[in-house]
């Protein structure tokens, strides 16, 4: 199996190696941005789970829709139903 390098850029990794000090995100947001942090990593938690049911739930009911459907007209609103042959 092949392995797949990931290459990614901590920018407040770097700024700690240059600095010789740690900056909080907030901080560099405000002095960058002219804005602060809009949430905290507890509430990004939160956002994480309710997008990971949803996605859950609307799969879940495609899945149902498939395994009960015998028909092969277009169900209603659904434009993008193709039929083989």
């Amino acid at each position: 199996m092949d392995r797949v390098r990931r290459v990614s850029f901590d920018v407040l990794e770097e700024l700690h190696k240059l600095l010789g000090h740690r900056v909080k995100l907030d901080q560099l947001a405000k002095d960058t941005l002219g804005k602060s942090k809009s949430a905290d990593g507890v509430e990004a938690v939160g956002w994480w789970r309710a997008i990971r049911i949803a996605w859950r739930f609307t799969v879940s009911r495609m899945l149902r829709f498939c395994a009960t459907s015998s028909s092969t007209a277009a169900p209603k609103g659904m434009w993008w139903w193709k039929q083989d042959g």
